[in-house]
């Protein structure tokens, strides 16, 4: 009966994408563990608010995202192959080029007003992460939409310990600042699997009118996200 259910593709591929997530689930609850042991409560709560530049940063792609998500499946049911990678290259250079633009603009506003280095500091590393996880989110993506499910099966894993290792070793030796320096490696690990060991491409390309029209497609779509991060942070 199990080699029955296995031998449908469906379920191979499920299963390679709930997996990963219940690792993560793991390795995050051993992390929390670990860095509430050595940081303490009040630490804690530093990183976490800090921690919200990337969660409501990534809020900035406008939708583009979302929108990729609705049409480049549509394009791949057509067989449009070509034209659905252009619409994530595309898609890519334009939620790069927001959120970049954002995020220095946010940079620029936090060293005027705040003077603690240690605040200025997590802002610069939670901004620089917030980048480097558009570029993970885009080759990851890449792959889902194109249904490289053993990929995005590989990919999420190594994340899942690249995180755990990371984050629990700079903790350990560096403290507070261990966290923050920690953030800036954990996706280099599953995007250089991606980019080298599994050749996935993501060209930068800009173009208004199709980011426009993800836009249209994915900002209701990105609404529905800002409300689910409202409610959890």
């Amino acid at each position: 009966m199990v080699k029955k259910l296995f031998a449908y593709g469906f379920v191979r591929h499920s299963l390679a994408l709930i997996s990963p997530d219940i690792l993560q689930i793991i390795l995050k609850a051993l992390t929390a563990l670990v860095t509430a042991k050595i940081l303490g409560p009040e630490n804690l709560g530093f990183i976490a608010m800090l921690g919200l530049i990337v969660s409501y940063g990534a809020l900035f792609q406008a939708g583009i995202t979302d929108g990729i998500g609705l049409k480049v499946p549509l394009l791949i049911g057509q067989k449009k192959y070509q034209e659905a990678e252009i619409y994530v290259n595309k898609g890519f250079g334009g939620v790069m080029t927001i959120v970049s633009s954002m995020a220095f603009i946010f940079l620029v506003a936090a060293f005027l007003v705040i003077d603690d280095d240690l605040v200025l500091f997590g802002i610069v590393a939670n901004s620089i992460c917030l980048l480097i996880f558009q570029v993970h989110q885009y080759y990851e993506a890449k792959a889902r939409l194109f249904y490289n499910f053993r990929e995005v099966f590989y990919s999420q894993n190594i994340l899942a310990i690249s995180q755990f290792i990371f984050t629990v070793t700079a903790t350990y030796y560096l403290g507070i600042i261990g966290v923050f320096i920690s953030i800036l490696f954990i996706y280099i690990p599953s995007i250089i699997y991606l980019k080298f060991k599994k050749k996935e491409k993501v060209h930068f390309k800009w173009d208004f009118e199709t980011n426009i029209e993800l836009i249209k497609l994915g900002f209701p779509i990105l609404i529905l996200g800002l409300i689910v991060t409202l409610f959890t942070t």
